[in-house]
């Protein structure tokens, strides 16, 4: 009994090594967020904004 738990243990730990060093190995290195160009916009008041293509011309962004 003490012997199968021990063994079920053991063969889950190397299943989760696997599984973590899996994903290390063969992730995503780059993000797709990493290109472009960011712009952060602020405000001193509450709420939820809605930016369309006409707000974000007339803040002077570049828009292509």
């Amino acid at each position: 009994m003490i012997y199968t738990f021990v063994t079920m243990k053991k063969q889950l730990f190397l299943t989760l090594s696997y599984v973590f060093i899996t994903v290390n190995l063969f992730g995503q290195y780059n993000s797709v967020l990493s290109e472009g160009k960011w712009f952060k916009i602020s405000t001193n008041k509450l709420g939820i904004y809605k930016l369309d293509y006409s707000s974000i011309l007339s803040l002077g962004v570049a828009v292509n």
